[in-house]
């Protein structure tokens, strides 16, 4: 699993759990059209639903994984002051998960 940014941090967290997009939002406690915007990017994701789909995605990950623990430990730094580390983070991520 792989999400360079908050809106792939929510479509990951739909997807697993096979939830559609009205559905997901009654769990996140959103209204659908706000769930939307969120996966357009077009709307700041606020913390508290990060958390949430993080911990959606924690409750539906593989055990095991260290690189999937660390970039939920990532996504935990929250606020303007943690965006690069996330971003250099994330970045360096990636880079590894596509060597081959």
């Amino acid at each position: 699993m792989m999400f360079t940014s908050s809106s792939g941090l929510v479509r990951k967290a739909m997807q697993a759990t096979g939830l559609k997009q009205r559905d997901f939002s009654e769990l996140i406690g959103k209204s659908q059209a706000q769930v939307s915007k969120y996966l357009s990017g077009k709307t700041e994701i606020p913390g508290r639903v990060k958390i949430h789909c993080v911990n959606i995605l924690k409750e539906h990950s593989q055990k095991g994984s260290s690189v999937e623990e660390l970039q939920f430990e990532i996504l935990e730094l929250e606020g303007e002051e943690h965006r690069s580390i996330r971003e250099a983070l994330m970045g360096m991520i990636s880079a590894y998960k596509n060597r081959n």
